[in-house]
């Protein structure tokens, strides 16, 4: 477990920043909360290179979606601001415009206070689509990465190794004989059997099976 966390987590300069940008997208955490839990894990110099890396990243990813979408939308804001200036009453619009540059959805979102623990993430997002359009995109697409990998299941899992689904009608013994046996093995640093062995402990099991 310890050679899995430094292989993943132990290194700043390899960390996937994705890892920490699926926590910013949180509203219950954003960009201060993880900021603080960088501050209590790595020293000092360390932290301030990782916030540094993290922030240039997410704002790079912001733009280039930003970019990518607003391609697809200029045509639709063209038009809107035209309505925008024929329907100016009071010249309201153009009083905002003068007001200068308008702070982005992802400048927004990270000042806005955070969200409480019994938040539903769902309902807030589809509540919030409207505000935060660029930042739904990002979230769909950066949350539908699995983080669960084959790795980590062969280090935290015995069961899974064992109990797969071409002996998913194993009965619960027979299971933790399999389990206990393999721990016993490597206790006492046997060899394990070659595979023409498996195969016919396999053939010898299932026909077991089908007598019952």
């Amino acid at each position: 477990m310890k050679r899995k966390y430094d292989k993943y987590w132990g290194n700043p300069e390899s960390l996937n920043m994705l890892l920490l940008i699926a926590v910013v997208l949180n509203p219950q955490y954003k960009l201060i909360f993880v900021n603080w839990q960088i501050s209590q894990v790595f020293n000092y110099d360390v932290a301030i290179q990782l916030k540094g890396k993290l922030e240039s990243c997410l704002k790079s990813l912001f733009e280039e979606y930003r970019h990518e979408m607003g391609e697809g939308l200029q045509g639709e804001s063209q038009s809107s601001s035209y309505s925008r200036c024929n329907n100016d009453r009071y010249r309201y619009h153009q009083f905002l415009q003068s007001s200068g540059p308008n702070k982005s959805e992802l400048s927004k979102y990270l000042e806005e206070s955070l969200e409480g623990e019994d938040l539903n993430i769902r309902i807030w997002s589809n509540l919030n689509s409207s505000r935060f359009s660029i930042l739904g995109k990002i979230v769909r697409d950066v949350l539908a990465i699995p983080l669960t990998i084959v790795a980590s299941e062969l280090a935290f899992s015995t069961g899974g190794r064992v109990f797969d689904p071409y002996r998913s009608s194993l009965t619960p013994r027979m299971v933790e004989a399999l389990i206990c046996t393999q721990d016993w093995l490597k206790e006492t640093h046997l060899s394990m059997l070659p595979n023409e062995d498996f195969e016919e402990l396999e053939k010898f099991e299932q026909d077991k099976i089908n007598q019952v």
